[in-house]
């Protein structure tokens, strides 16, 4: 038996408030089309086939890296 009493329904892709949350992973917990770039413990939270560096926000704190960075640990630069 389920009891779905105390979940929380998925919000409209179409809310204006939804569509203008921050970029990071989770954000707003709708699938999207995430970059799988990751290093060290960061996982880049931009879109797939974005430009530039990759980039991990949590809270206040920012990791950026370049793809020669993509996969490797960060003891082991």
């Amino acid at each position: 038996m389920i009891d779905d009493t105390n979940t929380t329904p998925v919000p409209d892709a179409t809310d204006p408030v939804r569509s203008a949350a921050p970029s990071g992973v989770g954000a707003d917990r709708l699938p999207r089309d995430l970059c799988l770039s990751v290093f060290d413990r960061w996982r880049c939270g931009l879109a797939h086939g974005h430009g530039g560096h990759h980039e991990s926000l949590d809270g206040g704190s920012a990791a950026r890296w370049s793809d020669g960075a993509t996969g490797r640990r960060l003891k082991d630069l």
